[in-house]
């Protein structure tokens, strides 16, 4: 069962990805560039490794589960994650709405409203960030995808003090 606030491997996967893409292009032993076909196993591998907080197999199982993945780029597979990213914000976000909608508690249903604008934020950025992903301005994207980050946490901690409802517990509610 995924967990409401699954936002967090996405983005940091995009940033490790959108993070790789300038230095891939500088480094003279890695003739690789943007344009140049990526697989995602090799994509995966470069964040995994340079990142501990990547598991390799979420990453390919994430990335390669979209049709757009297979033939992508570097440049691709970020836009792929950028827009996964954007459906599990969107996602989560309609899910916090109908738990706001069930909920009787006010001091419960005023910390999901909390969540709810921290999440319609999150995917406002996004799709910033993917506008500026597309326009190949990756300081900019990854200034954006960075910001967003914060939307899981940000709703985990407001949510730690109700009576009765953590993460999991929201999870459980789908």
């Amino acid at each position: 069962m995924k967990n409401l606030f699954s936002l967090y491997v996405p983005l940091s996967l995009i940033l490790i990805l959108l993070v790789s893409l300038p230095l891939r292009r500088a480094t003279p032993t890695f003739r690789q560039t943007c344009a140049t076909p990526a697989s995602v196993e090799e994509a995966c591998k470069s964040a995994a490794d340079k990142h501990s907080a990547v598991s390799l197999q979420h990453c390919i199982s994430a990335l390669g589960s979209d049709p757009r993945s297979h033939s992508a780029d570097l440049h691709g597979l970020a836009a792929v994650a950028v827009k996964l990213a954007i459906d599990h914000a969107t996602s989560t976000e309609s899910k916090i709405d109908d738990l706001i909608d069930l909920e009787p508690t006010p001091s419960v249903k005023e910390r999901l409203s909390s969540c709810l604008e921290v999440y319609s934020d999150a995917v406002d950025s996004l799709r910033n960030a993917l506008d500026n992903l597309n326009a190949r301005l990756y300081d900019k994207a990854t200034n954006l995808l960075t910001s967003s980050l914060d939307a899981a946490e940000s709703c985990e901690k407001v949510l730690q003090g109700a009576k009765g409802l953590s993460p999991a517990h929201v999870a459980l509610q789908r």
